[in-house]
């Protein structure tokens, strides 16, 4: 239902429960931006992106084996365990650079009207 200003109107209250340091932070962040909490709360839960991987689990596991076998073949002259597991962070940090830049590109405008 819309006001006599043309805006919808906001009757519904959502209560969560937060410790008192947690309030704070999330008032100054709202303060830092120039919006009060309503509005910062809203702009966070409509402009935060949660990446859900398909089989994040499975690679969780692929990449704890992963980690497993390494952690064996530390000694043997002929594998390169290092260079493996630089090669597999990096592979990590790619992934992770590319989920955040997916949350930037969707986030880059803040609109207090919310």
């Amino acid at each position: 239902m819309k006001n006599n200003s043309g805006k919808e109107q906001k009757n519904d209250m959502v209560r969560i429960r937060i410790s008192e340091q947690e309030k704070q932070k999330i008032l100054r962040e709202a303060e830092a931006v120039g919006m009060n909490l309503s509005q910062y709360i809203m702009h966070c839960t409509r402009h935060k992106q949660i990446i859900i991987v398909e089989g994040g689990a499975q690679l969780a596991s692929e990449v704890y084996r992963l980690n497993q076998t390494l952690n064996q073949m530390i000694g043997n002259p002929d594998v390169p365990v290092q260079a493996l597991r630089e090669a597999a962070t990096g592979g990590l940090r790619a992934i992770k650079e590319q989920a955040s830049m997916i949350g930037r590109r969707e986030s880059d405008h803040v609109n207090p009207e919310i």
